[in-house]
């Protein structure tokens, strides 16, 4: 009886300093990566069992990548995104936003492969999700419920799927985050910085910067609010005028 006290005893320190220090957010990210990784190698094993060669659709339009598991999390967009990260713009790439192609490029000066670039850079924002909305949900919640409808919501299939491959979504999502996140902790620098991104990313992205300009004005800083909603505003419009000084057409 003794020893079964004690063991609840440090069981429940344990516990208690896991779901309070940085540690606590460990268990969410670990579930996701694992979750990831695991579907990740079983589909690429069942795409080269007996010896196949690993083939999709978009191999064809790209030719095969060495290595080729890169491939497996790319999908059909991903291929604009890598030519315009290669090349710049040109006809009809102008559908698709800067932000994720630039840092494609950056990765590939880094790594010096472009399929292995725009995976890393998605994959990894991705995986940076998890702990930043479980963060943003602290401030909503408590630490174990914010744990539990971080899991919820990062293995939520849409969620899941397109956090995991070469599109924006990964990039869109830690800039909307954490917009609002350090916004929360009234560090406007760094939030009206990821609401710009937020706006190269997505064309509806320059909306996070309506929530935060509210919030400044709630905080007295209407100048601040100000220069959040032209900073958003001026480069989504430069882009614009990129456009249009290229092609002619603005949209």
């Amino acid at each position: 009886m003794l020893q079964d006290a004690s063991l609840n005893v440090v069981v429940a320190k344990l516990s208690k300093q896991f779901s309070a220090g940085k540690t606590r957010l460990l268990g969410p990210l670990g579930v996701v990566l694992a979750t990831k990784l695991l579907i990740a190698c079983g589909v690429y094993l069942l795409a080269t069992r007996n010896g196949a060669q690993f083939h999709t659709f978009w191999v064809d339009e790209w030719g095969i990548s060495k290595p080729d598991w890169p491939l497996l999390f790319h999908g059909w967009d991903s291929a604009w995104y890598i030519r315009i990260a290669k090349t710049g713009y040109s006809y009809p790439a102008y559908a698709f936003l800067p932000a994720y192609p630039f840092m494609i490029k950056i990765a590939y000066l880094l790594i010096g492969d472009w399929i292995l670039s725009s995976f890393i850079v998605s994959f990894l924002l991705g995986v940076a999700a998890v702990p930043m909305f479980q963060l943003l949900a602290e401030n909503y919640m408590s630490k174990d419920q914010a744990a539990i409808v971080t899991l919820v919501f990062a293995l939520f299939p849409p969620v899941f799927f397109f956090t995991s491959v070469a599109y924006t979504e990964s990039l869109f999502l830690v800039a909307t985050i954490g917009t609002w996140l350090f916004c929360l902790r009234k560090k406007w620098f760094p939030s009206t910085i990821l609401a710009t991104v937020a706006s190269l990313t997505k064309i509806y992205g320059i909306l996070i910067v309506l929530p935060l300009a509210l919030r400044l004005v709630k905080e007295g800083r209407k100048r601040t609010a100000l220069l959040a909603v032209l900073a958003s505003l001026t480069t989504l419009l430069g882009w614009g005028y990129y456009l249009l000084t290229l092609s002619g057409d603005p949209l």
